[in-house]
């Protein structure tokens, strides 16, 4: 780990331009009418947090109501709380008086500069892109595409959520919603950590590179930090410490 002095000093020249603000109230606007997405007619629920819309969508594909309730209240009002608690973490390590960074170093290993603004910019993000995303309920069954080695996606079993690099969207199957509050919060901040970003500066979306087995994920921070700062897993682990 760099020294603590040393490290201040260098992070105040690089520091990420992103505040973080203690999550407003928010509120849940009534379900609207139904609109045309992807020829089909759906509905669209969605609840404003300073001007950004969380949208989920339901119909034929799978979810209903209860689902659209379950996901728009505590659920992502936890992940939305750990992340911004994550956020103050992160930039109070470069503070006069900053905290242990043993959180930090458990996930993504010894705390340099360059590692430390990718995290802190990539929890920024994935924050930002929360309310921004617009979620899918799918059934079991559904065919969601292929991953990278042409296997064929399909929602059931292990599959519960997919999402890509190049998109705004995460595809909800019908096992996320029997998550307990608290894996089903970390597991938005996995699936929302995938996304690559363009603006304001390009940031390419983590992979699956260890996990989901702990010993995994803390044997990769040891051994490549640089991966760990990579890695899907890495960061929903992180986060779900705040």
């Amino acid at each position: 780990m760099a020294e603590p002095r040393r490290f201040r000093l260098e992070v105040s020249r690089q520091l990420a331009s992103r505040a973080y603000h203690r999550k407003p109230r928010v509120e849940v606007a009534p379900l609207r009418d139904a609109v045309e997405i992807g020829g089909r007619r759906r509905l669209v629920e969605e609840r404003s947090e300073e001007g950004i819309s969380l949208q989920v969508v339901h119909g034929p594909d799978g979810c209903g109501r209860y689902s659209i309730n379950w996901l728009m209240s505590r659920r992502s009002d936890l992940a939305l709380a750990s992340l911004t608690d994550a956020g103050f973490y992160l930039r109070d390590l470069e503070s006069v008086a900053p905290p242990s960074s043993a959180t930090y170093e458990r996930w993504f290993g010894d705390l340099t500069v360059d590692r430390w603004l990718l995290v802190t910019t990539r929890v920024g993000e994935i924050r930002q892109d929360l309310p921004a995303t617009a979620y899918t309920c799918r059934a079991n069954g559904f065919v969601l595409g292929t991953d990278i080695a042409g296997n064929v996606l399909t929602c059931g079993g292990s599959l519960i959520a997919v999402t890509s690099g190049g998109r705004t969207s995460v595809d909800l199957c019908p096992g996320f919603f029997g998550l307990s509050d608290a894996d089903s919060a970390s597991f938005l901040v996995h699936e929302l950590s995938h996304q690559d970003r363009t603006a304001p500066r390009p940031l390419l979306g983590t992979d699956d590179i260890a996990g989901p087995e702990d010993v995994d994920i803390l044997n990769l921070a040891v051994s490549d930090p640089d991966s760990a700062v990579r890695n899907s897993y890495s960061f929903q682990r992180f986060v779900a410490e705040f």
